[in-house]
């Protein structure tokens, strides 16, 4: 990992557990559920600079595709450490399908496809939402929820 990319993850990382901290109370043991929202897109994934990187005609999409889930599966460590009970991810570049799915634990709950915004999300009122990545155009197509077994 080349050192802009190793500081990039641990400024997501510190990120996304200082926020988890922040909103479980420190003198208490957890008694209600710590919901993760965590939201990806590949123009905020380190090293991403041209264009051939971001989409399925590009040489080295796959690449990227890989360097993405692999940056989103971090934020998910870093959710569980800070005491996460339940995380989704929601793969915003594109046309939402870029995560790969089976890399994921099957616990963690994904959103693939356009738009994001969705009914789905309704059913998680008092999610810590981390948006640590960029945020890319979105096309207007159907969504779905899945689990990642």
């Amino acid at each position: 990992m080349k050192p802009s990319r190793a500081v990039t993850v641990l400024v997501v990382l510190a990120s996304v557990a200082g926020a988890l901290a922040a909103a479980r109370p420190a003198s208490s043991p957890q008694t209600r559920k710590l919901k993760v929202h965590i939201s990806v897109d590949m123009e905020g994934v380190a090293g991403t600079v041209t264009a051939d990187q971001l989409g399925p005609t590009g040489f080295e999409y796959g690449r990227f595709r890989e360097f993405m889930t692999r940056e989103a599966l971090a934020a998910v460590d870093a959710a569980r450490a800070g005491g996460a009970t339940e995380i989704l991810v929601a793969d915003a570049h594109g046309n939402g399908e870029n995560l790969l799915v089976e890399q994921f634990p099957p616990d963690v709950r994904l959103i693939r496809s356009m738009p994001a915004t969705m009914p789905s999300l309704r059913a998680w009122p008092s999610t810590a939402s981390m948006s640590p990545k960029g945020r890319g155009t979105r096309r207007s197509r159907g969504s779905s929820t899945c689990r990642s077994s």
